[in-house]
């Protein structure tokens, strides 16, 4: 038997990309608080610099840029 597969979105472009990744950066920004434990809030940090490094760790406007389709975005603490 044939097992379908989902299909990849390879439309999506850089711009919708960062769009999406702003998205979820603003959806985490309530999620974090100064009194917060170091073992609770560190994992939201560190989610969050990995969005805002997104573009350059996948070549984002340079010559070694990497499809856009291609990107996985990092995993939220707590999903």
């Amino acid at each position: 038997p044939w097992k379908d597969l989902p299909l990849i979105d390879d439309g999506i472009t850089w711009e919708q990309l960062i769009a999406s990744r702003n998205t979820m950066l603003a959806a985490s920004d309530g999620k974090i608080s100064p009194d917060m434990p170091d073992a609770i809030k560190q994992p939201i940090l560190t989610y969050r610099q990995a969005l805002r490094d997104l573009p350059a760790a996948y070549g984002y406007s340079t010559e070694n840029e990497v499809d856009a389709w291609k990107v996985q975005f990092p995993e939220q603490p707590g999903d």
